[in-house]
């Protein structure tokens, strides 16, 4: 403990004994004192701490090492694996699992629902109309077909670019282009309703084709293929001709049909025999056959009737994932 000195002054000078100076001497020494011992308090609280998380730590490994030597505990806990993880995959096992081998028998894999609009003459013919798209129980989203993406290449990107969760391609083979719808989702989450409303407007041309003519038979072939022979209206001309005699035009008018069409050509001074006749796919077209058999009868025709109703573009659903 420090001292402090006390002064009185001079007894004649009348400045008397300084009370506050003095005390705040005795206070400072005396929390000199107290200053050790708090830095002991802190230290020790400290030491108190550490000796605290030292004890959960010994805790937590004592409970630890009782469930290591527990017959129930962790190390009765099952792995496995699957034979062929693309059909089942085993994540996890409990240790209620029985050991061995277990034979998993799937009937059938979730399919991914898919399915495609009907073709066209060709990917570049202009479209419109509008469909609606629906994955499972989703929202159903509309994609309207406008000048930017009236052809089925445009349609398809479109599609893509919403977001609903297909995915939609041109594909074209020997019979036309036709757009291609695949959910990205497998299993009955994943069906598709698709509502289609798309129509083709470039009118197809009805093209000849010829079946042959030999020295015993009469030239035959096939005139175009529209959906209805009474309600397609076509526009356009036909010219024919047998073997070298003279050629022949026959002009529709605007509201012609397959229908009138034949009767046309049965009409006309030529002596061809038109028949209209279904195809298997349910579409109509018109047979030709030549009054004439051999190469005197051979006939030689120029096609340039179109069709000018445009073709309904239906959905025909190819998958869907109901065996999931």
């Amino acid at each position: 403990m420090g001292t402090v000195g006390l002064s009185f002054g001079s007894p004649t000078s009348g400045a008397g004994f300084n009370v506050s100076s003095t005390v705040s001497e005795i206070m400072a020494n005396l929390q000199n004192v107290e200053t050790p011992w708090k830095d002991q308090i802190t230290t020790i609280n400290s030491q108190d701490t550490v000796l605290s998380s030292l004890g959960t730590l010994l805790s937590n490994l004592s409970t630890d090492m009782a469930n290591l030597t527990d017959a129930t505990g962790i190390l009765s806990e099952k792995t496995g694996s699957s034979s062929n993880s693309n059909v089942v995959e085993l994540t996890a096992a409990s240790n209620a699992a029985v050991a061995g081998t277990h034979t998993v028998v799937v009937s059938n894999l979730a399919a991914t629902s898919s399915g495609y609009l009907k073709e066209i003459p060709s990917a570049s013919d202009t479209i419109a109309g509008s469909i609606v798209i629906q994955v499972g129980s989703g929202s159903a989203q509309t994609i309207a077909v406008n000048s930017t993406n009236n052809t089925l290449t445009g349609l398809a990107s479109a599609i893509n670019s919403a977001g609903i969760g297909v995915t939609a391609a041109v594909l074209t083979d020997a019979s036309g282009s036709r757009l291609s719808i695949v959910s990205g989702t497998s299993g009955t989450g994943g069906d598709l309703t698709i509502s289609s409303a798309i129509t083709d407007t470039t009118p197809p041309t009805l093209g000849y084709t010829d079946s042959g003519a030999n020295s015993s038979s009469q030239d035959t072939g096939t005139l175009g293929s529209v959906v209805s022979s009474t309600l397609d209206k076509l526009s356009g001309s036909l010219v024919l001709q047998v073997g070298t005699g003279t050629a022949q035009t026959i002009t529709l008018s605007s509201n012609s049909t397959l229908t009138s069409l034949e009767g046309a050509i049965n009409s006309s001074s030529l002596g061809v025999t038109a028949a209209i006749v279904t195809n298997s796919n349910g579409t109509s077209s018109i047979s030709l056959t030549s009054p004439t058999a051999g190469s005197a009868g051979a006939l030689t025709v120029t096609s340039s009737v179109t069709d000018t109703t445009p073709a309904a573009l239906g959905y025909t659903s190819a998958v869907t994932g109901a065996n999931a």
